[in-house]
């Protein structure tokens, strides 16, 4: 059975031919609209989130060149402190200055270090962990205790100690010394100085300034005096 043709459907098409042709050029023409307009509206959106983030970041700058000026006054220098900062923390591990860290604190304290070697389980990317064998005497030993974190130019945390309470002959602490992009986190800005921060900032600086402003002059002499020395890494 054949199907039967609407002539009246397709005379009506025919008539209006023209407008069906013509809104079909509306419709197309109102979704080619529509998408310029998306994507003009989402570029602007763009440029003015861009803009935000730009004039917050100028704002940031400016309130933070106020407050190293402000903070100035109270004998702590931004710029220093984030210089001393580094140092402690340097972005990839120096053995050189953990060798001369060791010595420079030896010769403050007068406890003699006798050796040290890597500690491989507790040692990864960003701390290197050693156990050294250091002797002297009760003073020596306790100067030691009290400066070693930061009066020899690297930042160094103590998480076991083997000694003898009579003599201090044979001790053995394990240390760590840090390293990593990580620690950019660290540097000081002006939102976290709270008047312990500013305490903590003081007690280092007054410990490591000397070393950082003595530092140049005394890398040759150091350089020779430990060239002749095997690595112990």
């Amino acid at each position: 059975m054949k199907p039967k043709i609407n002539y009246y459907l397709i005379k009506l098409a025919k008539e209006n031919v023209v407008y069906l042709i013509s809104w079909v050029i509306i419709f197309f023409i109102i979704f080619i609209c529509a998408i310029l307009f998306s994507n003009k509206f989402l570029s602007i959106n763009q440029k003015i989130n861009q803009t935000k983030t730009e004039a917050s970041g100028l704002k940031e700058k400016a309130d933070l060149v106020n407050y190293k000026e402000e903070i100035i006054n109270e004998g702590i220098n931004l710029d220093e402190v984030n210089k001393v900062f580094t140092r402690l923390i340097p972005n990839e591990e120096d053995f050189f200055s953990i060798i001369v860290a060791l010595d420079t604190i030896s010769k403050k304290t007068n406890f003699i270090i006798t050796g040290y070697s890597i500690n491989l389980q507790t040692t990864n990317k960003n701390k290197l962990a050693l156990t050294i064998g250091g002797a002297g005497d009760n003073e020596a030993f306790f100067n030691f205790l009290r400066d070693y974190r930061y009066v020899g130019g690297r930042l160094i945390t103590i998480d076991k100690i083997n000694y003898n309470t009579t003599t201090f002959a044979q001790t053995q602490l394990g240390v760590n010394f840090y390293n990593g992009n990580e620690s950019k986190s660290t540097l000081i800005t002006a939102a976290k100085l709270s008047q312990a921060d500013k305490k903590l900032i003081k007690e280092i600086l007054n410990k490591v300034t000397l070393e950082l402003k003595g530092g140049d002059e005394d890398k040759s002499a150091s350089s020779s005096a430990y060239s002749i020395k095997n690595n112990p890494f």
